[in-house]
């Protein structure tokens, strides 16, 4: 929760976001590294663009080609990112999967108290041999200690082992919490 707030605050005194990561995403454990980087909009918008992206979390890897950031200045704990594609996930050194998708959208609000929402909506996403669908909207968030998942999909369609498909018109998904 603090590395966003860390973002916005950064931003908002004008700092290079190299100074944010290495204060507040470190502490979470969350290393960014990009190619290429730049900013700017300010005094109206917080903008952050980052080419050739690598992302470290929880020992896993994400690396994609681009990454725009954008905040009102008005309300900084509200960012949106577009994200370019295909992005590469590995964890331990390992490759896991490269996801192909059109541009991701994403937006992420954070409050004070460490709740967070995040909404993502992706078209033609791709996951050879696990899944393809026209469009995945994912849903997470964070409200008092307590972590919901959702999510849609459209025209999903999952290969079944004997090179048969199984296409599914729409399908949709949600955490719940266990019975106490």
């Amino acid at each position: 929760q603090e590395w966003g707030m860390v973002w916005c605050l950064e931003f908002a005194k004008g700092q290079e976001i190299k100074a944010a990561q290495g204060r507040g995403w470190t502490d979470q454990g969350i290393r960014l590294a990009c190619s290429h980087e730049a900013g700017g909009g300010f005094p109206f918008r917080f903008e952050f663009r980052c080419e050739g992206v690598t992302i470290d979390y929880a020992k896993t890897t994400a690396k994609t080609a681009k990454v725009l950031a954008v905040a009102q200045a008005y309300n900084p704990f509200h960012i949106l990112f577009l994200v370019n594609g295909p992005t590469a996930l590995s964890k331990g050194g390992l490759a896991i999967v490269t996801v192909t998708h059109d541009d991701a959208l994403i937006s992420l609000t954070l409050n004070r108290k460490g709740d967070w929402d995040v909404s993502s909506d992706v078209a033609n996403v791709t996951v050879p041999k696990r899944f393809s669908t026209a469009s995945l909207k994912l849903f997470a968030r964070k409200n008092n200690g307590k972590t919901e998942f959702a999510g849609n999909a459209d025209g999903l369609d999952i290969p079944a082992q004997d090179n048969a498909h199984a296409p599914i018109e729409h399908a949709e998904f949600r955490s719940e919490e266990p019975p106490s």
